[in-house]
């Protein structure tokens, strides 16, 4: 959640059961009518769950004990975070591979590193165009059709890219993975909220959100491999790593149509009680003031998206998000590179990029366990962001002082990378239940606003390195980055606190009004 109200500050008689969410959450305080409830699931999975949606039938089903409550989390956790955290580990494989065949696909099709900057950045262009859409599909249709069908279509997009022979046809391809796997993300930060409130939120998103640092390693460890395939019936070892990878995610794409259910009404695993504690707290803590349904008229979507738009809220998400987002890119794309850079070959760059993602897996999730357990998120977001800002003047120190070890440099970009990719678990459980309008879109903006960066970073790193000769200047870029990103989180926690307060106090004369003093 936001930084809490502290309780002690409200009055005796104060009924905190009947106090709104804005108050104990620090929403934003104005709500628009809705005429529907939406729990995020489609028409035919409500159908099959209206018995138990209904007050009379809700006596029916046995309440859940604290400690029943706490085994059914840890089942769902189990059940949906591993194999989604596994398919991000495919997202991302798909999508970050080109940093592993950087030079040897420059070499191969002739690119500057302006020409690879840009196959960079069409991914991302292609993943803003469709971002919003693709996260309205996943609530007008099923969650495992739609996520099972974007993988299979951009697991059949990367194997294709193994054809390419010249750096246009790469762009092309990047632009439409990128089409691709736009709604996967933004999807899954959907879909969990559906089976988790938001206190819960920091450690299942970080668990999620880690897989990519967990890419990073394998990625390195996979390159290292399939680069011993290189000339094997007259193929480049960039195109069986595109074919290996693109083939993987094909076959488990199918999977989710027999792994993943849509809803905890669909989930055969849950008993009917399970089911109705798991609907009843996701309608509990919805914060959508809009819902969106195929039986909506235009102008009921003019209003939905205009709602979404003019929050505040969204704006400053999507700010630090881009600069959470750019960062991430910058290093994603560019560390065997900048690994390469302190002496060492391409094939052990690759190898030696797998340690700092490593590192970070362990950092991220500590941040985050602690960010639930604490209820506190600011924090937990500025001060990785300090952190990272500090040893990264270290590391572009080092990179200009001739001599330094090669151990040191690496502690440093393990350091750097563990703190950036801290910052993600609460800012992303922030984020789910900070926005106005309707989740899905709102989400879907973040993501796609925040995905700029990934465009603009690689171009803004190539083109300082091809007129410097060294990437120590694409760190001033991401130190700027880093500030904004504090920035950000510095104003919406401003806002939350001024709207608390502002709630807290009508409450207070409310009450004194009441007691007539």
């Amino acid at each position: 959640m936001l930084d809490p109200i502290p309780l002690d500050s409200l009055p005796k008689n104060y009924n905190y059961e009947d106090n709104d969410k804005e108050l104990l959450h620090q929403r934003p305080s104005s709500k628009l009518p809705t005429t529907e409830i939406d729990i995020g699931y489609t028409t035919d999975d409500l159908e099959g769950a209206s018995s138990s949606s209904s007050p009379s039938s809700s006596l029916q089903h046995k309440p859940l004990s604290p400690e029943e409550q706490q085994k059914l989390m840890n089942k769902v956790t189990w059940r949906l975070v591993p194999f989604l955290s596994f398919l991000y580990v495919l997202s991302y494989l798909d999508r970050a591979s080109l940093s592993n065949v950087h030079h040897d696909i420059m070499d191969d099709l002739g690119m500057s590193e302006a020409d690879y900057a840009n196959a960079v950045g069409f991914f991302f262009l292609g993943y803003i165009c469709l971002g919003v859409p693709s996260n309205i599909g996943l609530v007008l249709v099923k969650a495992r059709i739609w996520l099972a069908g974007i993988m299979i279509i951009w697991g059949s997009i990367c194997t294709l890219m193994m054809f390419v022979k010249t750096g246009g046809q790469l762009m092309f391809f990047r632009f439409f993975l990128g089409c691709a796997e736009a709604g996967f993300v933004p999807g899954v930060f959907l879909y969990l909220t559906y089976w988790y409130s938001p206190p819960e939120r920091a450690q299942q998103l970080a668990m999620f959100i880690s897989s990519n640092a967990i890419a990073g390693a394998i990625g390195g460890i996979i390159s290292y491999g399939v680069n011993h395939l290189d000339g094997r019936f007259g193929l480049n070892w960039w195109q069986y790593l595109f074919l290996i990878e693109g083939g993987l995610t094909i076959v488990f794409g199918a999977a989710v149509l027999i792994i993943l259910p849509d809803s905890p009404n669909t989930a055969s695993w849950l008993s009917p009680s399970e089911r109705h504690f798991l609907n009843e707290k996701y309608k509990n803590n919805n914060t959508d003031s809009h819902t969106i349904s195929l039986s909506m008229s235009k102008q009921e979507w003019i209003t939905v998206f205009k709602t979404t738009i003019v929050d505040r809220y969204m704006w400053a998400f999507a700010v630090a998000d881009f600069a959470s987002n750019g960062v991430m890119n910058t290093i994603v794309f560019f560390l065997p590179a900048i690994i390469r850079g302190f002496g060492v070959t391409a094939l052990l760059s690759n190898l030696m990029s797998s340690i700092p993602y490593s590192v970070a897996v362990f950092v991220m999730m500590g941040n985050a366990i602690h960010s639930d357990r604490s209820g506190e998120r600011t924090k937990h977001i500025i001060i990785p962001c300090i952190v990272a800002l500090i040893f990264g003047a270290c590391l572009s120190g080092s990179m200009i002082r001739d001599g330094t070890s090669l151990a040191l440099r690496m502690s440093l970009i393990c350091v750097c990378v563990s703190c950036v990719w801290a910052v993600k678990g609460p800012f992303l459980a922030w984020m789910t239940y900070g926005l106005r309008g309707n989740s899905a879109i709102g989400i879907g903006m973040v993501n796609s606003i925040a995905n700029i960066s990934g465009w603009v970073g690689p171009i803004v790193q190539a083109h300082a390195f091809e007129a410097s000769g060294t990437y120590l200047f694409g760190f001033i870029w991401q130190a700027a980055l880093l500030v904004s990103l504090i920035a950000s989180v510095l104003l919406l926690q401003f806002w939350a606190s001024r709207s608390a307060n502002r709630t807290k106090y009508s409450h207070v004369l409310t009450l004194a009004m009441e007691s007539g003093t």
